[in-house]
Formats: structure tokens, sequence, C-alpha cells
């Protein structure tokens, strides 16, 4: 971790009085490490080379990014940190969740929703109704009023409007 992400994670895990900003400019790695540290987990070298890969995709704002990685090798886990980290930085965005099938989209969501209600720096987004959350969805406390909600699980044969999403996620 270099001298900006330990300034950031130390940021992450300083017991706050007043939230700040979700545009704080927290980067992707310093995220995951706090989770991991809550799980007891270390952040293997293959995770920082996938966590320095997603968070240049989302730093050119990239339209398509395709992860391929052999099994067992953490990919939900940190595409679950992802979404609830892309949230973080901007609650306003609608992330579309495609899967196989429904079941494991819904996992998905499910993974999503453990990690913005348990992990420090997601609490300005942890919504004060949670009849907001479904099993296939989920909606986190933002500024905009928008129909649909933050978070949404699909199986790839379901019919997908155009605008379901800001960020898709399969």
């Amino acid at each position: 971790m270099n001298e900006e992400h330990s300034r950031q994670y130390a940021a992450l895990v300083t017991p706050r009085t007043i939230a700040p900003s979700p545009a704080a400019g927290i980067d992707f790695l310093p995220f995951v490490e706090v989770w991991n540290e809550l799980q007891g987990y270390e952040t293997p070298p293959l995770h920082e080379t996938m966590i320095d890969w997603l968070q240049s995709g989302a730093d050119r704002k990239s339209a398509c990014q395709l992860l391929m990685v052999f099994r067992n090798a953490g990919k939900s886990t940190l595409i679950g940190l992802y979404a609830a980290w892309r949230l973080k930085c901007d609650p306003n965005l609608r992330i579309l969740v495609i899967s196989a099938d429904y079941a494991l989209a819904c996992k998905m969501t499910r993974n999503v929703r453990r990690i913005i209600e348990r992990h420090p720096a997601m609490v300005e987004l942890r919504p004060k109704r949670k009849e907001l959350w479904a099993a296939d969805q989920l909606t986190v406390e933002r500024s905009m009023n928008l129909r649909d909600p933050s978070l949404l699980a699909r199986g790839i044969a379901a019919n997908i409007a155009r605008g379901s999403g800001n960020l898709r996620r399969c």
C-alpha cells in the first residue's frame, strides 16, 4: 500500500462524528483493505492486481471491462466490493447485476447488501427504511429521487430495459 492509500485507509477506520462526502475520493484498494481486515483476511497480490485494473476502468469511465480469472480466485467477492465502492463514490449510480441465472444474481445482491451493512465507510448509505431492500434489489440513501433501485439483480434470460442501470456487472 502506498502513502496515499495508507492515508485513505486511516481515514476509513478512524471514527467520525460527521460522515464524509460520498465523493471523498477513496480509492478501491483501501476500501478493500478495510473490508479484509474486518473479515480477518489479507489482500493477496492477485487481488491487488485485479483491484488496480478495476479502479483503472472506473477512473477511465470505461464502458466495457471483462475480468477473466481462474475459479476460486475471489472474483465474486471483489466484484461485490467493487459495486459497493462504486455506490460509495456515487450513491446515485444504478447498477444492474446480470448473472447466468436469477438466483446467482440475487446471491451477488446479498453480498453487496452485507458489505453496505458492515463496512465502516458505508454508514451514510445505509437506508433509513429497510423495505427498500429486497432479495433482488436494494436502494441506498442518495440525493436523487430515481425510479430504479441502486442495485438490481437479473438472470441472463430476463427482459432487461435499456435504461436499467448506469453500470452493468455480469
